[in-house]
């Protein structure tokens, strides 16, 4: 019974109205709110947010049930972004335990946009490289989070090129495990393919006989970036992208959702809130309206070509 009313109920936030809003709004949430947010008191605006992550673990079910017609929730997005700002060596804990959430939450809060997390990754844990691995050496949760968390890794040496060898030690250590490891829980053939990628735009060159032996081990889903001697020659011979690595600050994140023109009919971002959905969305009732699933980027696609949905209709 205890369980169960934690499932019903919303914390108690210090800032009730400007926490509720990132709940509300996934797409919708500008740069004006942002600016807003950070006028607050770093503390408890830290505080609210980390809750308010931990109530979309605790109420994930209730959240999935709601008809949210179009309109995803942000808490868990935004509320990353906005800490890996505000209180990055203090957020290290969330972060891994969103990330190690299983897959059916990942898509339903992140979807495809964890991959812009990793400069979440990058902010929160860059100077904790120890937690990172340890992350990337548990088991599988999802391909996709663990690429962000490499990405975000591999943008120190692009970035803080003094620390491109502690990086370059950091793959090595972590290319050892995913060519040797027999755990299958760990192996993970799709997030090989996704680190080769980084490997190749942050120029690490170093690392390129682990690549031969990933793809010896037959360690390397070709459906992502083709047989070795493609991928070799797609390489041509490494050279740092800056452009895949792009870290911002969060203002200037939010800048570049905004349109180049002013919206007149969104009154200057003033927000307001419809209370019938205010009402549903934030309800301590639980009111089950069911939905059907969502097919997810490694879920067959639902056009019955027989490929991943990321690779087909996506």
């Amino acid at each position: 019974m205890e369980n169960e009313e934690i499932l019903m109920k919303l914390p108690t936030f210090h800032h009730p109205k400007e926490i509720e809003e990132l709940y509300m709004y996934f797409n919708d949430y500008g740069l004006k709110r942002v600016e807003q947010l950070l006028e607050l008191p770093k503390e408890t605006l830290t505080e609210d947010l980390k809750k308010g992550i931990e109530d979309s673990i605790t109420r994930f079910g209730y959240f999935t049930e709601l008809n949210l017609d179009g309109n995803g929730i942000g808490i868990v997005y935004h509320g990353l972004q906005i800490l890996a700002e505000i209180a990055p060596e203090s957020s290290q804990e969330i972060l891994i335990k969103v990330f190690s959430q299983p897959k059916d939450y990942l898509d339903f809060y992140l979807d495809y946009e964890i991959v812009d997390l990793y400069t979440v990754c990058y902010k929160i844990v860059g100077n904790n490289l120890s937690l990172a691995k340890s992350y990337l050496l548990s088991p599988i949760i999802t391909s996709f989070a663990k690429a962000a968390m490499v990405k975000g890794i591999c943008a120190i040496a692009v970035h803080e090129p003094e620390r491109r060898q502690e990086v370059l030690s950091f793959i090595d250590e972590l290319l050892e495990v995913y060519i040797t490891s027999t755990n299958e829980a760990v192996v993970d053939s799709s997030l090989n393919a996704m680190l080769l990628d980084e490997i190749k735009y942050a120029n690490l060159h170093e690392l390129a006989p682990y690549i031969q032996k990933l793809y010896k081990a037959n360690r390397i889903d070709e459906e992502f970036c083709g047989s070795y001697n493609e991928y070799m020659k797609n390489s041509e011979g490494f050279c740092i992208n800056n452009d895949n690595f792009k870290v911002k600050s969060l203002l200037d994140t939010y800048k570049a959702f905004e349109p180049n023109e002013p919206s007149t009919s969104r009154d200057d971002y003033t927000f307001e809130f419809d209370e019938s959905y205010r009402k549903e969305f934030l309800s301590t009732e639980y009111d089950s309206i069911r939905t059907e699933p969502k097919v997810g980027r490694n879920d067959p696609c639902s056009c019955g070509s027989g490929k991943k949905y990321k690779k087909c209709c996506m």
